[in-house]
């Protein structure tokens, strides 16, 4: 099952974090490699080098496979203690629950100290570990293997994976990544779900916090730093939010003044007049991902209220599938279909513009009850949702911009 990232429960709760960083620090939030962040969380730095360090898979030897060196290396690659940020004190590895405290039968690597004292299974399991960093063993055969040696031990499995290479695989803590999740409206749960399945899950829901904290424009954030703002949006103390009240979408009320044709290009970073296209796509990948989440939103509520919340529970995304030529499949009041073309635009005091592919133009002429949702103020507290049925928008509203060159080419000669 896939597990998409909301683009508006993000966008919220980024803002909390950006606003429990600078009232803790009194500092704002600038990147993941300064401030608070740092302080919190940049020891993950140092576990993976000290830990990668303490492998030292490099020097390992297929004739040490039975011999113990093997797990005793993996054994002090997780007891590891690493400096915190001012020098001032060691501070215990916590991506692996070995807290000594607790009794030896509580910690995630027993199966380690266990496999050391019995001469059948060190062999077994130094010869997975070394098939495993040695590339020799595919990630899910090694990832189920693992479960069959250490037991569902989601943390110690996703810190050997995380070792390996941290910028495909991350460790976990599955309590706090649940409750982040949960704030992200990602469905995906982690606890006592320990499988490659899921843990496939996890890293790509991770990946889209990541994609969405470039897109707010975190330019240099990585896998890791992503990681970290999903733990820290668990375990920090956020700022209250006022509740608001549900959006409703509402009719457009079309003027009857003529409309000027639109610029074709649009103002980006840069200046001197050049467009930066990259960073135009980017921006409005960014921006259309967060209204097609307020719209969906919109749209259920409408549903409800119109006292239809069976066929709220039908609505689909469709937006990755670009042939379809719309965003959401939905209903009007009577169970007929209606098809939703997303698009955030900005409020201006005489009109309303955006862009309309060639797909998503003759969809509108073709479909029944096409519509556009017009989302005003996506990243406001003031957002609202408009639509327009397609049918009700005149020919002479539509622009055409966009050309398309065809160069003539030198005929190939023969040989």
């Amino acid at each position: 099952m896939s597990y998409a990232l909301n683009h508006r429960a993000f966008h919220d709760q980024f803002k909390r974090f950006k606003a429990a960083v600078l009232a803790l620090s009194h500092q704002p939030f600038v990147s993941f490699g300064t401030g608070l962040p740092r302080t919190w969380e940049r020891y993950k730095d140092f576990i993976y080098d000290k830990g990668r360090s303490q492998l030292g898979v490099a020097n390992w030897k297929q004739e040490e496979v039975g011999s113990g060196e093997i797990l005793r290396r993996v054994i002090s690659a997780i007891e590891i203690d690493v400096p915190d940020e001012n020098q001032k004190k060691r501070v215990p590895n916590n991506l692996v629950d070995w807290d000594k405290r607790f009794g030896p039968e509580k910690r995630s690597h027993l199966s380690l100290y266990e496999a050391v004292d019995s001469t059948t299974n060190r062999f077994a399991y130094e010869s997975l570990l070394y098939d495993f960093y040695r590339e020799e063993l595919s990630p899910e055969d090694a990832f189920g293997s693992l479960v069959e040696q250490a037991g569902k031990r989601y943390d110690f499995i996703a810190y050997l994976f995380f070792l390996k290479d941290w910028t495909r695989y991350l460790p976990i803590s599955p309590a706090n990544f649940d409750k982040a999740f949960a704030m992200l409206d990602v469905g995906l749960k982690t606890s006592q779900q320990c499988s490659w399945v899921n843990y496939q899950s996890y890293l790509n829901v991770i990946r889209q916090v990541r994609n969405a904290l470039r897109d707010a424009g975190m330019d240099d954030v990585r896998l890791i730093d992503a990681h970290s703002f999903c733990y820290m949006l668990a375990r920090m103390k956020l700022p209250e939010v006022s509740a608001t009240s549900p959006i409703v979408p509402e009719p457009l009320v079309i003027g009857a003044a003529a409309i000027d044709s639109p610029e074709p290009t649009q103002p980006a970073p840069g200046g001197g007049g050049d467009v930066d296209f990259d960073w135009l796509r980017d921006e409005r990948a960014a921006l259309g991902g967060l209204a097609e989440d307020i719209a969906f939103d919109a749209e259920e509520e409408r549903l409800r209220r119109a006292g239809r919340s069976d066929l709220a529970e039908r609505i689909e995304r469709v937006a990755d599938d670009h042939t379809k030529g719309y965003d959401i499949k939905s209903f009007n009041d009577d169970g007929t279909d209606r098809f939703i073309e997303v698009k955030a635009v900005r409020a201006e005091s005489h009109r309303m513009s955006f862009y309309l592919t060639e797909n998503e133009r003759q969809k509108a002429e073709q479909l029944p009850n096409y519509f556009f949702y017009l989302v005003v103020g996506a990243r406001t507290e003031g957002r609202a949702v408009k639509y327009l049925r397609a049918a009700d928008c005149p020919a002479q509203f539509l622009h055409p911009l966009v050309h398309i060159a065809i160069i003539p080419l030198q005929p190939r000669q023969q040989s």
